[in-house]
């Protein structure tokens, strides 16, 4: 990465790097601040794996930038990016963080070693964000890295909804068979947001709705349930994810399709959901653009999913203020709120709103914090 310019940072404030590798893409944001002072955003990088790792640039430092080509990988990308603009630190999401209930820690070898251990749980997320991690670690081992984990918000939740019917002993040899809860980074960045501007509802559901997709019930600012569990497979039906299936399905078809956990693994992670059931297209853009039947008939799967989620929700709240759309789909996509909130109108009166989802900003505040 090349420039006439370097973009450093002022005075005493830090210089932050937030990164956030998700399922289909890679977003970067830079910020600067201290524990002091406000926050200021001054560049947000995001590459869309979808497009074929295109590149989009936006903010004050972007003119500054020459990009690197889309051939590099992330790894490459962000440790060109780093020496380019000089990070004092930088905050990774993570999307599993096992039993760790902190919501942002410093990251050295025996954490990274931790984090390695939990990518069978999470099989699209945790190995992304690990490679960006172990690529900066070699490339500035000097370099301050922390991770932000998605689980944490869920970390207090109650038994009844965070254990599993199974027997006692095969839990006390495996306690983490539990559910974790995920896209804890959007919701405690959601719940911030609204305190911060006095409005935040006793009874809140988060619908986070992008290619990874949960609903969470937040009663007085606290994660009481989740729809996504021991995996980020449960659920909502997801761009390339099932969502909620019977566990009967996967005995039969360890017995029938496929004995092989890593085909099965492929399957469920990758080859189903959206894109798998329409067998057209992961993109709810796209899908809603089509005349095909199959389109449509994944469309309203997708809805109706989700109005099953958050009714069943509301039953660990006693009832809802607001349903709150963030993520992708839930910010872009108007008809797909319009439709899950009327299939919800037999709850009664409740607010709807819709708040741009800016993980980014929390982890960087809490990297502040930890810091």
């Amino acid at each position: 990465m090349t420039g006439t310019h370097d973009v450093t940072h002022d005075g005493a404030q830090a210089t932050l790097l937030a990164v956030n590798a998700g399922s289909s893409s890679l977003k970067l944001a830079l910020f600067r601040g201290d524990a002091t002072d406000a926050v200021t955003e001054h560049l947000r990088i995001t590459r869309d794996h979808h497009a074929g790792k295109a590149v989009r640039c936006s903010g004050g430092d972007a003119a500054n930038l020459e990009l690197l080509p889309e051939s590099a990988s992330d790894g490459e990308f962000l440790a060109a990016l780093c020496a380019r603009i000089k990070p004092s630190r930088v905050v990774h999401r993570v999307v599993h963080g096992g039993e760790e209930s902190r919501f942002c820690v410093a990251i050295d070898a025996a954490e990274r070693a931790r984090l390695h251990a939990l990518s069978a749980l999470a099989p699209l997320h945790q190995p992304p964000a690990l490679r960006l991690i172990d690529a900066l670690a070699h490339a500035q081992p000097a370099l301050p890295q922390f991770a932000c984990f998605d689980t944490a918000f869920h970390a207090g939740m109650p038994a009844v909804a965070r254990d599993y019917a199974l027997p006692a002993a095969l839990r006390a040899r495996h306690p983490n068979l539990h559910v974790f809860g995920f896209h804890g980074i959007s919701c405690q960045a959601a719940v911030e947001n609204l305190r911060a501007g006095g409005e935040l509802p006793a009874r809140l559901v988060i619908a986070h709705l992008g290619s990874g997709a949960s609903v969470t019930a937040v009663l007085n600012g606290r994660s009481v349930a989740t729809s996504m569990g021991f995996s980020a497979l449960e659920g909502l039906v997801m761009a390339t994810r099932p969502g909620r299936l019977d566990a009967g399905v996967l005995l039969y078809l360890l017995r029938h399709e496929t004995a092989d956990a890593g085909a099965l693994e492929e399957l469920l992670y990758r080859q189903s959901g959206l894109l798998g059931y329409s067998a057209l297209s992961a993109d709810m853009r796209v899908l809603l653009a089509s005349d095909e039947a199959a389109a449509q008939a994944a469309v309203d799967l997708f809805v109706y999913r989700a109005a099953q989620e958050i009714a069943a929700l509301c039953v660990a709240l006693g009832g809802i203020d607001t349903l709150l759309f963030t993520g992708g789909i839930g910010e872009n996509q108007p008809q797909i709120r319009e439709r899950i909130a009327g299939r919800l109108r037999f709850l009664g009166d409740f607010r709807v709103r819709v708040l741009a989802c800016d993980e980014e900003r929390a982890m960087v505040e809490a990297a502040i914090r930890a810091a």
